[in-house]
């Protein structure tokens, strides 16, 4: 039978569970009378069991804990975004779809190719230079917008720009729209994102107000050339974007932030509060806002003599005050937030304003696809320059 050694010196002793584990004593090693002999090696010192286990804070165990938690809340949210915005682009997919498909269905396509065979295309290239125009008038206002929040950006990039944003609006609905892309970019490159988020935002306030200088005076100057429905519907949206604009400005100066608390997780309440502060800084600046509603007013004349330049290319003859009330009224019910992209209610929202003129459906149609050519277009001409931004802007 094998016996185990007695510990003594030169061995550890054994080790056993208790307090002492966690550092609550400290042990006492046995010691042995040492004598000296001459030449022989130096004895070695007993090894002492009492080793302590690392100790962990609370505040670590708890700070660790909190930021797995927290990620595990932001991803959890990032889920329920990306599955909610599918889910609403499902939805106006799908809207567009039963559109399209109304319009294939009910579409005089005898008369549509009759009218699209007389095409002038002479008229066409003009429209599509009046439309180009637009665009770059925007790009003043932008620019002009910018400038009042002393971001210096090239002009000719702001036009790109506006062109690529084209391109993100029609083509890949589903990834960044054109108006995040713009701010996104241009504030990246100033390294002042929030004022080129509040030029952003002001471009469509004095953009609606441009609009508003052409088609009011039209509707209370000459109310016999728009029938009821048409002036009815012009109005009825105008006061709603009126007073989403103007709630957003009373929001700003009477109600602090701290008032809405958790709401401010929510994308349109910080969009709305984004709005109502750029709205109330801009009022301390007339002048900017001025030459702004008049670039946004110059656009929208470009793109009615660009709608109607197409109209006159299909034989189509209306009064131009006709235009200045049903091409804003068109856009403001293709940028709702029911289709996807516009596509397929702008089609039977033009079709259905240009019938009450009167005019015949199938060239009602040929306009409506004549302009949505120019708008492809362009989109196409800004992922041209989607790949070669960058190359030569600030």
């Amino acid at each position: 039978m094998t016996t185990l050694p007695n510990p003594g010196p030169d061995m550890p002793l054994r080790p056993f569970h208790s307090l002492r584990d966690f550092g609550a004593f400290q042990h006492v090693p046995q010691t042995t009378p040492h004598v000296t002999v001459p030449g022989a090696p130096e004895p070695r010192q007993p090894m002492a069991y009492a080793t302590h286990r690392p100790q962990v804070r609370q505040s670590q165990v708890a700070s660790t804990q909190i930021d797995t938690g927290k990620v595990a809340t932001d991803t959890e949210q990032l889920q329920h975004e990306q599955r909610k915005r599918r889910l609403m682009i499902s939805l106006r997919g799908s809207v567009s779809l039963m559109l399209l498909g109304y319009l294939l269905i009910t579409a005089p396509w005898t008369s549509l190719f009759t009218t699209l065979h007389a095409l002038n295309l002479g008229l066409v290239g003009i429209a599509f230079l009046l439309g180009g125009m637009s665009s770059v008038a925007y790009a003043f206002q932008w620019h002009r917008l910018l400038r009042a929040e002393h971001i210096r950006f090239d002009l000719a990039d702001l036009i790109k720009l506006h062109l690529v944003s084209l391109t993100f609006y029609h083509f890949l609905p589903t990834s960044i729209d054109g108006d995040t892309l713009k701010a996104t970019y241009v504030g990246k490159c100033a390294d002042n994102p929030t004022g080129a988020a509040s030029a952003m935002m002001l471009c469509h306030v004095t953009s609606f107000l441009g609009m508003l200088v052409i088609a009011v005076p039209m509707l209370v100057l000459r109310p016999e050339r728009f029938p009821f429905a048409i002036s009815m519907w012009f109005v009825l949206l105008a006061l709603g974007i009126g007073a989403l604009f103007s709630g957003a400005l009373l929001v700003s100066l009477m109600l602090p932030e701290i008032i809405f608390g958790k709401w401010l997780e929510y994308r349109p309440v910080r969009a709305l509060l984004l709005l109502g502060n750029a709205l109330s800084i801009s009022l301390n600046r007339p002048r900017s806002l001025l030459f702004a509603i008049s670039y946004g007013l110059l656009s929208w004349l470009c793109a009615i003599f660009s709608c109607q330049t197409c109209a006159l290319a299909l034989d189509m003859h209306i009064p131009l005050a006709f235009y200045c009330v049903a091409v804003p009224l068109v856009t403001l019910v293709s940028i709702l937030p029911i289709s996807l992209c516009g596509f397929g209610l702008r089609e039977v929202i033009l079709i259905a304003v240009f019938s009450a003129a009167p005019i015949p459906a199938g060239s009602a149609l040929a306009l409506a696809l004549l302009l949505d050519a120019q708008l492809l277009f362009f989109s196409a001409l800004g992922g041209y320059h989607y790949f070669t931004l960058g190359r030569h802007s600030v």
